[in-house]
C-alpha cells in the first residue's frame, strides 16, 4: 500500500511487520520488525529522520535533487552522501560507500564491510562478521528491488518519454 507522508509523521512496524519509506525517489529506508521512525524534516535537499527504536537499512541514491540524508538513533547520528548502511542504537553497519557516524562526541567514517558499535560503554570499530556481510548482501538486494519499483513508478508517470527513449535506444 502506498501512503504519502508528511513532516512529523511516525512510521512503526509490529513484531511481524516491515515497511519501506521512500523520500524524494532518492532515499529508501527499510524498517525491520519492531522499528519506529519519525519524519523530522522533509526538505528536498536534506531530509532528516529519527529512529526511536529498532533497526533500519538506509539506501541513498542522490537522485531528484537530494544532496544528503541524516538519521538519528538515540545518541547516534548518521549522515550520508550516496551510500547504504544499517543502523540501530549504538550500532552502524557500512553497506556501500562511506557514512559519517557520530556517537558521544566521537566521529567515525564507516566504510563498506565495517561496523562501529558500543558495548558496555566502549565504542569500537571492526570488520563485519560473515553474518553481517550476508545481511549487507540481503539488504542491498532488497534495496535494488525497491529502486526498480521506483523506476517503474517514474516510467508510468511519463509514458510518452519512455516510448521515445525506448525507440531511440532500443533499451527497456
Amino acid at each position: 500500500e502506498n501512503v504519502h507522508l508528511s513532516q512529523g509523521d511516525i512510521i512503526e512496524t509490529g513484531a511481524n511487520g516491515i515497511a519501506s519509506v521512500i523520500l524524494y525517489e532518492s532515499v529508501v529506508v527499510n524498517l525491520q520488525p519492531e522499528t519506529k521512525i519519525k519524519i523530522d524534516e522533509l526538505i528536498n535537499a536534506h531530509p532528516k529522520d529519527s529512529q526511536e527504536k529498532g533497526e533500519t537499512w538506509n539506501t541513498f541514491t542522490k537522485l531528484s535533487g537530494v544532496e544528503d540524508y541524516t538519521i538519528k538513533a538515540g545518541n547516534s547520528i548518521a549522515s550520508v552522501r550516496a551510500t547504504a548502511f544499517g543502523l540501530r542504537d549504538r550500532y552502524i553497519l557500512g553497506g556501500e560507500g562511506e557514512t559519517d557516524y557520530e556517537f558521544q562526541a566521537q566521529t567515525f567514517l564507516v566504510s563498506s564491510g565495517r561496523v562501529v558499535e558500543t558495548l558496555q560503554n566502549r565504542t569500537t570499530e571492526r570488520a563485519a562478521t560473515p553474518e553481517e556481510l550476508a545481511k549487507i548482501r540481503a539488504e542491498m538486494e532488497k534495496a535494488i528491488e525497491e529502486l526498480r519499483y521506483l523506476r517503474e513508478i517514474e516510467i508510468n508517470k511519463k509514458p510518452a518519454l519512455y516510448s521515445l527513449l525506448k525507440s531511440r535506444t532500443g533499451l527497456t
